[in-house]
């Protein structure tokens, strides 16, 4: 294999990013955004559900919970916290 100035920074690249807290925290905190996803699409499913049913002062009530006490709220303090941590 002949090494080329490309294939030495890919190397050095991939090296320098195996380093440190942010990579060992990587796999937690993708799995964690992951579930949040899930979750807010699922509590979208539910909603539309609802209101097809002609639930939509209920759906609608579902979104505003959802919306101002749960996702928005962790996702600001979450991100706050990765922030002081990493």
């Amino acid at each position: 294999m002949k090494l080329t100035k490309t294939k030495l920074k890919d190397m050095i690249r991939e090296e320098l990013m195996n380093e440190g807290p942010a990579y060992e925290y990587d796999k937690y905190i993708k799995e964690i955004n992951k579930s949040r996803n899930k979750f807010g699409s699922d509590v979208m499913k539910f909603a539309q559900f609802l209101s097809k049913r002609g639930l939509k002062k209920e759906s609608k009530e579902l979104l505003n919970i959802y919306g101002k006490e749960s996702v928005i709220n962790f996702k600001y303090k979450f991100d706050k916290f990765l922030g002081k941590l990493l």
